[in-house]
């Protein structure tokens, strides 16, 4: 019991290796028993209780206690003595367990109808009105470790993954490099739950779900107005029904919308400039300008040149056909790079092209390897 202990609270998997090392040598001639640790508890489940795996997220243990601390402390107000009948401690609790309840759905409703400024990106597009703000807050906390572990798995150790089915850092991390978004799919159900479930009561039926007459009264709508009416309505559906659709995107940088800005003073006294002040501002600017102007006359040359010189390097009768050259980085992934600017994308998708390069030479070995 004591080398099983070391083992679950093991610091790090050298530690873990070393234990269970020691575990083993001591049940040697019980062998039957060291198997069924190894292959019902360790093998499948060490991620989920061993220290070495699980230390990242430790911290939620106190957060359960608090809440725990918070519910005796509401319920003692509410009781607001130790003696009593069962039918007032009874009608306490009841109050407090409904009120509970209306705060989840009113945390519910705010989070299938308002989107945090936080977490109003594209790369959050997908989890919009469908994962608890919990969840959006446990993500972002992942993007930090971004920075950190990047895609190192080992560094990473994805205990989020394991303990709250949630994508961890290194997922994180390969979806930025990849230009991807979120996907619904990787997130547990247990974080889609946006509604308290409960058994219908005798005066509620499924007909009171049904949306058969609002349906055919938007049909109606559809009918009565021209073809724009009907496409500004579709597309305000289809948000509704298809959030991951919508063409609300986040600003490209943070908008600042309190305070005065900052502006420089063209002026030391507040009055209107004369006209004299309005000729030389202009004649600066114009200078400014030239420079601007003559650099770009100067990079549009050299490129021009670049291009003859390129240009040469090929036969005559075959000048006549090519109509661009582009000039990509050379870093090791030009060829890559050629490849993106020739599918019209982007020099930096390099990346993307390689991965479905890299894809389709490993099917093509299978295939091989198969015949």
């Amino acid at each position: 019991m004591d080398l099983w202990k070391k083992i679950v609270y093991s610091t790090s998997v050298e530690e873990y290796d070393h234990h269970l090392q020691q575990f083993e040598l001591l049940c040697a001639d019980i062998i039957l028993f060291v198997d069924y640790v190894k292959d019902s508890w360790l093998t499948p489940y060490k991620e989920r209780f061993v220290n070495v795996w699980t230390n990242r997220v430790m911290h939620l243990g106190n957060t359960t206690s608090n809440r725990v601390e918070s519910a005796h402390w509401r319920l003692k107000n509410m009781l607001q003595t130790s003696f009593g009948d069962l039918c007032k401690s009874w009608d306490a609790v009841n109050m407090m367990l409904k009120n509970q309840i209306c705060i989840i759905q009113s945390s519910f409703q705010k989070t299938i109808k308002d989107v945090e400024h936080g977490y109003n990106s594209q790369f959050f597009q997908n989890l919009h009105h469908c994962v608890s703000r919990k969840c959006m807050k446990l993500i972002d906390n992942q993007l930090e470790r971004v920075k950190i572990v990047g895609t190192n798995k080992t560094e990473c150790g994805c205990s989020i993954r394991t303990t709250h089915g949630l994508p961890c850092a290194c997922e994180l991390a390969k979806l930025q490099i990849y230009g991807n978004v979120i996907p619904l799919d990787s997130i547990h159900d247990f974080w889609k739950q946006l509604s308290i479930a409960h058994e219908l009561e005798d005066e509620e039926s499924l007909s009171d779900y049904d949306f058969f007459e609002e349906l055919e009264a938007m049909k109606a709508y559809m009918k009565k107005h021209d073809i724009i009416s009907q496409r500004i309505f579709k597309a305000k559906v289809r948000e509704v029904v298809f959030p991951y659709t919508t063409s609300i995107l986040a600003p490209p940088e943070k908008v600042r919308t309190k305070g005065a800005g900052k502006k420089k003073k063209e002026f030391d006294t507040p009055r209107h400039p004369s006209y004299w002040e309005y000729v030389d501002a202009s004649q600066e600017s114009a200078k400014a300008r030239q420079p601007s102007q003559s650099s770009q006359r100067s990079a549009r040359q050299q490129s021009q040149s670049s291009q003859h010189s390129f240009k040469t390097q090929f036969p005559t009768y075959i000048r006549l056909y090519i109509e661009d050259i582009v000039d990509v980085v050379a870093d090791g992934n030009c060829g890559f790079r050629a490849i993106a600017t020739l599918l019209g994308w982007t020099e930096e998708s390099w990346a993307l092209v390689r991965s479905q390069l890299d894809k389709e030479i490993g099917l093509h070995k299978d295939v091989y390897s198969n015949t």
